[in-house]
């Protein structure tokens, strides 16, 4: 039983964190459509230097106001990259913490780090599969 109890843990962690890889990964180049396929209905987006912002219409807007200013998106050069992350699994939820970096001028030679800081997330599996909940951008390991 402790096995399979584990192989299910191992199994979420894993797919926490491909969720975390693709959520970066869309935000550098791909369309809100699809980045908003990785968050649940009701999920809280925000902290920092951003607005709190909560649910699909108010992250897909806040997405595309920053792909219009170069923030984020197909063709504005930026790279999220997100490591050093620790997930817990507890049933159909988790938490973890990450660490990002933000590059701009990724196509130049000499790009650039924008910020960096914690994202502390939340996630909740949904009809089988784990979407990002809740996501707190801090700026440093304690936030």
């Amino acid at each position: 039983m402790n096995d399979l109890i584990s192989a299910e843990v191992m199994t979420s962690e894993l797919e926490i964190r491909n969720l975390i890889c693709r959520i970066a990964q869309l935000a550098d180049s791909g369309p809100i459509e699809e980045y908003l396929k990785q968050f649940t209905e009701d999920a809280v987006w925000g902290g920092g230097r951003h607005a709190q912002i909560k649910g699909h219409k108010a992250i897909g807007d806040y997405a595309l106001t920053r792909q219009q200013k170069g923030y984020m998106g197909p063709g504005t050069q930026t790279m999220h990259k997100v490591s050093t992350s620790y997930i817990e699994v507890s049933g159909e939820r988790a938490s973890g913490k990450s660490v990002y970096h933000y590059y701009c001028d990724v196509d130049t030679l000499n790009p650039r780090l924008g910020s960096l800081g914690v994202y502390s997330d939340s996630f909740q599996k949904v009809a089988g599969v784990w979407l990002l909940a809740k996501r707190i951008i801090g700026s440093s390991p304690t936030s």
